[in-house]
């Protein structure tokens, strides 16, 4: 019995030791869990965001994009309403496959932006009151996808350009928040506003 005893390693240390070893390993094997839960955020995202204009892609005109983005203050309005329908689109969808992510991952960040801003903001936080909780959430998982790159298993990688998936999404975001700038136009709307009224 005590033979037995002394052929073994001191309790503590040996659970201790073997513990951590196999912490290790475990960390190091979730990397296929991790890029499968990103795959799969990633196509939820994608795929839940295209749903969201095809009513209006479908009918001859964008008219009820057009409608909204008029009373957001943008100017032209059907023009916007056309931006807006085929980012969300496209914009799912290319994030959805993991090609050309940072473009995809910018254009869907500012539609989260100007939704928060002019829809969701004076409502507050909360999502069951209206208020920017889910286009925050959504916003912060486009900026993720944007800054650290859409991953291995993308069409990006293969193609050499998830390398340029930062600096793709910084050019889309800042040129897209510009044109942003430039539409929106209250003043316009509100003399739009006072001319129908008028007539």
């Amino acid at each position: 019995m005590n033979t037995g005893r002394a052929g073994r390693a001191p309790a503590g240390r040996y659970r201790f030791r073997n513990a951590a070893r196999m912490e290790w390993v475990k960390l190091r094997t979730l990397r296929s869990t991790w890029w499968t839960l990103g795959i799969t955020v990633a196509g939820a995202a994608g795929l839940g965001v295209p749903t969201l204009p095809l009513p209006h892609l479908l009918e001859p005109a964008p008219a009820g994009t057009a409608k909204m983005t008029g009373a957001l203050s943008f100017r032209p309005a059907r023009a916007w309403g056309v931006v807006l329908a085929w980012g969300e689109l496209l914009g799912g969808l290319l994030l959805a496959v993991g090609l050309l992510t940072g473009i995809a991952a910018g254009v869907l960040l500012i539609d989260m932006i100007v939704a928060m801003w002019k829809v969701h903001w004076p409502k507050g936080f909360w999502v069951s009151k209206g208020g920017i909780e889910y286009n925050l959430t959504l916003a912060t998982l486009f900026a993720v996808f944007g800054l650290a790159g859409p991953g291995a298993y993308a069409i990006d990688a293969p193609l050499g350009l998830a390398s340029w998936t930062t600096t793709l999404f910084a050019v889309t975001l800042v040129l897209g928040l510009l044109g942003v700038w430039a539409g929106h136009r209250p003043e316009a709307a509100r003399m739009e506003e006072r001319r129908r009224r008028a007539a």
